[in-house]
């Protein structure tokens, strides 16, 4: 319901598409194109991109529109934003490159940071933008991580299952 007690599901159908409502996801590749392309094949398979629009701040040597993940991505989505760095800014630079950038573009009410090795599912991302926008004290929003098959938390390290 619109008193924040309903689930996400419920506040789904009340998204309208203006600036505010669209959710800019930042998504850094450094040298890792595969797990980028995977992490956007999910975005694009379970959310509108109209509404959730991710933003590629690809850093390093191979960067740039003539390279194998751009063409990639704008040849399959040319609705995401590419943005090459030809300079390493590090992790945190390239992400606040993207966050200026889409601030500057969407002027949205959120903005969602995405690891590239990330798959997500059921709508997650526009779950969790309508929850935020839904809910005007709240700050920040996490979805629960689940890992691959076979792959789990040990000593604060993620550990490979041995068959």
């Amino acid at each position: 319901g619109k008193n924040g007690t309903g689930s996400c599901d419920e506040n789904l159908a009340d998204i309208t598409l203006n600036m505010s409502n669209i959710l800019p996801i930042i998504i850094v590749n450094y040298q890792n194109p595969s797990n980028t392309l995977e992490c956007l094949e999910s975005i694009a398979k379970e959310e509108d991109l109209n509404l959730i629009k991710p933003v590629v701040v690809d850093v390093g040597k191979n960067s740039g529109k003539a390279s194998a993940l751009a063409k990639k991505i704008i040849g399959r989505w040319p609705e995401i934003d590419y943005l090459p760095l030809k300079k390493n800014l590090g992790f945190s630079g390239a992400n606040n490159y993207g966050l200026r950038f889409s601030l500057e573009k969407y002027q949205p009410e959120s903005v969602a940071l995405l690891n590239d090795d990330t798959v997500i599912g059921e709508r997650a991302l526009t779950q969790l933008n309508q929850y935020l926008l839904n809910q005007k004290k709240i700050a920040a929003v996490s979805p629960k991580i689940l890992f691959y098959p076979g792959i789990y938390l040990q000593d604060h390290r993620l550990v490979e299952e041995q068959l």
